[in-house]
C-alpha cells in the first residue's frame, strides 16, 4: 500500500495481421500492416497509451525497412523509398503530444457498432465499439484533436464544441485511402488531404466531414 506503480516502457509496438505463407509465397494479408488499416490501429493505440500515466515511453517498431513493419519502406536501392501510412500517424502524434502541452478532458458522443461477442485471435470481444475515438491536447493557445473514424464505408459529419474558447484559425489534415486495405507499398496506398472546416456564428463550434477509415489531426488556434 502507498507504493506508486512503476513506470512502463514499451519496447516495440505496431499493428500485425499475419506472417503466413502458402505454397512458399507470402499471403496478401501479410502486407496489411503497410495499409491505412495498420495506421488506424497504431493511431488508436497511441491514443490509449498517451492517456495512461504509467507509460513513460513507447517505441514504434520500426523506422525503416524491417519487412512490412518500417514506417519507411526501404527498397534496397531498387527505387525511391516510400513512406507508409503509419509514418504520417507518427508525424501527427508528434504534433499532438508536443512538449509543453497537456491533455484536455472531453466528451465524445458517437454511434457504436455491435461486434460478434467472441475473441478474434488475441483480440478480446468488443461488443459496443465506438465508431470514432479521439484524444485532445492543448499547447498554449493551440488545441489539437486526433480523430479516428473507424467506420470502413461511411463518411462522418463531425463537430467539436469549444468550452469557453473561440476558434480564430482551424487546420484539418486527413489521412485516408480509397479502401482500408488498399494497395500496400504504392503511392496509391493513402492520401493526405487538407480538409475545409466551417465555424458557427460565435466561432465556438468547428464542423467538418471525415472520410471512412481515416485519421484526422484538427489544429485550432484560439
Amino acid at each position: 500500500r502507498g507504493i506508486p506503480l512503476p513506470k512502463l516502457l514499451i519496447t516495440e509496438y505496431n499493428s500485425f495481421f499475419t506472417n503466413a505463407r502458402r505454397n512458399g509465397k507470402e499471403l496478401e494479408q501479410n502486407q496489411y500492416v503497410a495499409t491505412v488499416a495498420g495506421a488506424l490501429f497504431v493511431a488508436d493505440l497511441i491514443r490509449v497509451m498517451s492517456q495512461d500515466q504509467r507509460i513513460e515511453a513507447a517505441m514504434q517498431w520500426s523506422l525503416s525497412g524491417n519487412w512490412v513493419f518500417g514506417a519507411i519502406n526501404a527498397t534496397d536501392g531498387r527505387g525511391p523509398a516510400l513512406v507508409r501510412p503509419v509514418f504520417h500517424v507518427m508525424r501527427m502524434a508528434r504534433e499532438l503530444l508536443a512538449p509543453g502541452g497537456h491533455h484536455l478532458a472531453h466528451e465524445v458522443r458517437v454511434a457504436s457498432v455491435t461486434q460478434p461477442a467472441k475473441q478474434v485471435g488475441y483480440a478480446a470481444p468488443f461488443p459496443n465499439m465506438p465508431l470514432a475515438t479521439t484524444v485532445v491536447t492543448r499547447e498554449g493557445k493551440t488545441i489539437r484533436a486526433l480523430v479516428i473514424n473507424k467506420d470502413p464505408t461511411r463518411h462522418a459529419s463531425l463537430s467539436l464544441d469549444l468550452d469557453g474558447g473561440v476558434a480564430r484559425q482551424v487546420r484539418i489534415e486527413q489521412l485516408r485511402a480509397p479502401e482500408v486495405f488498399a494497395f500496400p507499398d504504392t503511392p496509391q496506398a493513402f492520401e493526405l488531404k487538407d480538409t475545409s472546416a466551417s465555424l458557427s456564428a460565435d466561432r465556438r463550434q468547428v464542423r467538418w466531414s471525415q472520410s471512412p477509415a481515416s485519421v484526422a489531426l484538427v489544429s485550432i488556434t484560439l
